[in-house]
């Protein structure tokens, strides 16, 4: 084989070997910009969602407050149908848009058992109204990442500095801390990673 021919094909291998890694290169570098651009899109995204949800949600939480036992005027059948129909705009309306599934069905079924107490007037009122009230809130604080309707007992509640120095003292020992599940996706305290 002659010596123009060896190099000739030398220099082919070593062309479509740089051709080859060069195409690679590129393909790498195109699937990273996309893995960014989707990385910063879906957060994006949820910045706005949670923006959203923050314009909206404060009025189904005072709508639901009409259903307080605490509430003046105190609830009756007249006030519950007022409340099913705000319920009601609120499912088709911007909020009921950016809640998650589990919250639309949650004030779904606050608004039937409403719709329910309404019909039957003042004495009908539905025995399982106020859990779906409980349900309808603690959903809605859900998707706010805020955790929602805790037990209290207010005869041994501390003092919102020492719940802070015991939750810092399980983080700095390492012992598994009580985080919101949503929560901890961002921010895993258990491992101990920051």
């Amino acid at each position: 084989m002659s010596t123009q021919l060896e190099a000739a094909i030398i220099a082919g291998v070593v062309g479509l070997l740089t051709a080859a890694f060069g195409t690679t290169v590129t393909f790498l570098q195109a699937q990273r910009e996309r893995s960014r651009w989707l990385v910063d899109f879906k957060a994006s995204y949820t910045i706005e969602l949670y923006k959203q949800r923050l314009l909206t949600y404060p009025k189904v939480f005072t709508t639901i407050g009409r259903l307080s036992h605490g509430a003046i005027p105190k609830p009756n059948s007249s006030i519950a149908e007022e409340v099913a129909s705000e319920l009601n705009e609120w499912l088709y309306g911007a909020g009921g848009l950016c809640a998650e599934a589990g919250t639309r069905g949650a004030v779904l079924g606050l608004r039937l058992r409403c719709r329910s107490w309404a019909d039957s007037g003042d004495h009908g009122q539905p025995a399982d109204l106020y859990q779906w009230r409980n349900v309808a809130l603690t959903m809605l604080r859900l998707d706010l990442d805020v955790v929602g309707l805790e037990q209290y007992d207010f005869d041994h509640m501390p003092s919102a500095l020492q719940r802070l120095k015991k939750e810092v003292d399980q983080m700095v020992s390492g012992k598994s801390v009580a985080v919101p599940q949503s929560s901890a996706k961002r921010l895993d305290l258990r491992a101990g990673k920051r």
